[in-house]
């Protein structure tokens, strides 16, 4: 074990207090400075009760943009709690025109984005702002791109060998208009769990900005009482109906047999190819993989089929069915679908998605992935920079949320968000925590998902096999940041940017 380390304080806010505080006292520019998180360490929450702070209070930083590649990601609410503990006049704003409005005006402002929302050419406010940044602003702008593994390829001329995709109307704008601003600003940041091969520095970029990690991963011990834990891996012929259908099924069976356990329903996630509608054949996509979903369930009556069972979830559609189709509910957006999920009395245990499951899809009670993507093109298989997994984990990262067969505030709220915390006081269930806290994959045969899994069980999971349960009564909880000293476990943390802590002691063990 690792003693005396903490995966939030030690991996994210150390080092980006130590970062900005060289970067006060020695300007850099044209660096994108790269960290690197996991699901369950605390990303979010280290910008927002850390990082936000650090750069208002040290540095002369009056607009903060924080980017993802999608709004799904966005956890809005989050920042704004943040910012009325820092300063109730900064201004919080989710449009380039009010982040305009207020910079006039001579206020700060926290600006959570979009990449489209500001940095592509049909954004025309984002244009106004970049220019305003230009002309008035300089390194007084500070920048988070999440998610930086998407959006960040630095040139169509890398796209292929960086993300395995072809550049069909890639003209990497995120990176462009970043690069103006990383010319007269130090403080552009981005956090991904899983780094291209540019940030990794195996491909080099081609333009002015470069980019540079300023912590490491924690160790996967520091983390496992932190996430979930893996417990089985299937693997099927992702091109064969009868193959799919044989896996779909025993997912199924296990998903039947976990809930006779626990009492408590997990849920399960389908990533189903794209709809390629020019051919004939079975090809495994939403449609067709929602009528294998029915027909088994029909069949084998595993789940009541006159209740909602699944989701579809893709451009077109956000709807709920029963296998016996005489019930369907309509979604207006994700975050229902997502409580939807979590709701330990909806009869909704499965999610079928396209490209959804990629980021965003916050679903603690997400336990089982069946992917029938295969990401086995020539293009994602082994060259001379290795295997393209980035994509493989982040799907897998999904399923990796502390659960305990219940709602998540009323987990934090008798918990603190911490599984240690809530087996010593009920530690008669931790076989079913076993259970409930684990998570199982069916994926493709192939070499891409072979190599993902094993990077993932070495450096992001720890196997249900191997996670110790003996003497918790004897891990010390410490009183400031709920962490163990041990194993991590912080689910809250002082604010490290002011001077008067009490208990600093404690905290750093020097007593």
């Amino acid at each position: 074990m690792i003693k005396n380390k903490d995966p939030l304080l030690d991996y994210l806010i150390n080092p980006f207090n130590e970062l900005v505080d060289s970067l006060i006292k020695t300007p850099k520019y044209n660096v994108a400075n790269f960290a690197t998180g996991l699901t369950g360490q605390g990303k979010t929450y280290a910008i927002t009760k850390n990082h936000l702070n650090k750069l208002f209070s040290d540095t002369n930083v009056k607009l903060v943009i924080y980017s993802v590649p999608d709004s799904a990601v966005l956890e809005n609410d989050k920042f704004e709690d943040a910012l009325e503990d820092i300063d109730g006049t900064i201004k919080f704003v989710t449009t380039s025109y009010d982040a305009m409005k207020y910079l006039r005006r001579g206020k700060k402002v926290v600006f959570n984005t979009h990449h489209a929302g500001v940095w592509t050419k049909t954004s025309k406010y984002g244009k106004i702002l970049i220019k305003y940044i230009e002309d008035n602003l300089k390194d007084k702008v500070a920048i988070f791109i999440d998610e930086a593994h998407t959006w960040m390829v630095s040139h169509p001329d890398n796209y292929k060998d960086v993300s395995g995709n072809k550049p069909s109307t890639y003209n990497a704008s995120l990176y462009n208009g970043l690069s103006k601003i990383a010319s007269i600003s130090s403080f552009i940041f981005a956090i991904t769990a899983t780094p291209n091969r540019e940030a990794k520095s195996k491909i080099s970029t081609i333009g002015s900005m470069k980019f540079k990690f300023y912590n490491t991963l924690p160790p996967k011990a520091l983390m496992m009482y932190r996430n979930s834990w893996f417990n089985k891996k299937m693997v099927f012929n992702a091109s064969d109906k009868e193959s799919v259908k044989e896996t779909l099924l025993e997912m199924l069976k296990d998903m039947k047999a976990d809930e006779a356990i626990t009492g408590v329903k997990k849920t399960a996630m389908i990533q189903v190819k794209a709809n390629y509608k020019e051919s004939k054949k079975w090809g495994g996509d939403i449609s067709e993989i929602g009528k294998l979903l029915t027909e088994i369930n029909n069949e084998y009556k595993i789940f009541p089929t006159n209740e909602l069972l699944y989701i579809k979830l893709d451009k077109d559609t956000k709807e709920s069915y029963s296998t016996d189709n005489n019930k369907k509910v309509v979604y207006d957006t994700e975050d229902e679908i997502k409580e939807e999920l979590d709701d330990i009395t909806s009869s909704v245990r499965i999610i079928l998605v396209v490209e959804k499951g990629k980021a965003g899809m916050n679903v603690y009670s997400l336990k089982y992935l069946m992917s029938l993507r295969e990401y086995n093109s020539k293009d994602y298989r082994s060259d001379e920079f290795g295997v393209m997994t980035e994509t493989a984990i982040q799907i897998m990262g999904r399923l990796v949320r502390l659960y305990a067969g219940m709602s998540n505030e009323k987990f934090e709220k008798i918990s603190g968000y911490n599984i240690i915390n809530y087996i010593k006081t009920n530690p008669k269930l931790i076989e079913k925590i076993k259970i409930l806290n684990s998570f199982n994959v069916y994926v493709p045969n192939n070499y891409v998902w072979g190599e993902a899994i094993k990077e993932f069980e070495e450096l992001y999971v720890t196997k249900l096999k191997d996670v110790i349960f003996d003497n918790l009564s004897e891990i010390e909880i410490c009183p400031e940041c709920n962490g163990t000293g041990i194993v991590g476990g912080t689910s809250k943390i002082i604010d490290f940017t002011k001077k008067d802590m009490k208990n600093i002691d404690k905290v750093f063990k020097i007593a």
